[in-house]
């Protein structure tokens, strides 16, 4: 109560909330929020100044797949724009996957490899272009059983020893598409030969005994 008997209004202290989402702008941000009283037109104004700190970090660790292919996946977090380039033809770029809060999970899909090679290799490329900034991610593709020949002529009474790639030491079955033709017939050195029997083309098949690698000559 005031001395002269009248009455007055305590002042009251209130602690308002704002939630402030994140900055993804690429550059600092400000807005002024006013707050008021509109029945005694009393209102005072805030500020608020948000700054921006770009975030762009790539997993360059780099991948490995076998011939049959499939997708590989990279870890991304960034809160800037970024962009993914496959370097390859044999590797396109797939969709991104657990996607959170600035983060990512960007898959690479890699195509079978057939070539007679022992591997190949290639890269993806993430760039974030308002800095040119750049991580380059290495793919290697390797190649688990591939026979090396490419063709082979054999005369009525010759024989010929393949020349084959078995990087993982599997175990392996050889086959004749027309044992009237050609057979196989391996050594105690674990050497496979084809014998030929009559005139023919046939299709000679190597695979592994899980039969997840095959190639064929």
């Amino acid at each position: 109560l005031a001395s002269n008997g009248s009455r007055t209004r305590a002042a009251k202290t209130s602690v308002v909330m704002f939630r402030v989402a994140a900055n993804t702008t690429g550059r600092n941000r400000s807005t002024t929020i006013t707050i008021g009283n509109a029945t005694i037109g009393v209102s005072a104004g805030l500020t608020i100044t948000q700054p921006f700190t770009a975030n762009f970090n790539v997993d360059a660790t780099p991948l490995e797949i076998d011939e049959r292919g499939g997708t590989l996946g990279v870890s991304v977090a960034a809160n800037v724009p970024v962009s993914v380039q496959s370097l390859n033809d044999w590797i396109s770029i797939g969709s991104k996957t657990n996607v959170g809060d600035g983060y990512w999970t960007q898959q690479i899909v890699v195509s079978p490899l057939t070539d007679k090679v022992s591997q190949r290799t290639g890269s993806v490329k993430f760039l974030y272009p308002a800095t040119n900034q750049a991580v380059t991610v290495a793919v290697t593709q390797n190649r688990t059983l591939f026979i090396k020949d490419t063709s082979i002529l054999l005369t009525e009474d010759g024989q010929k020893e393949f020349d084959y790639t078995n990087s993982q030491s599997k175990t392996v079955t050889w086959t004749s598409s027309n044992p009237n033709v050609a057979t196989i017939f391996s050594t105690t050195n674990e050497k496979y030969t084809v014998k030929p029997v009559a005139n023919g083309k046939p299709k000679i098949t190597v695979r592994t005994a899980d039969g997840k690698y095959s190639d064929r000559w």
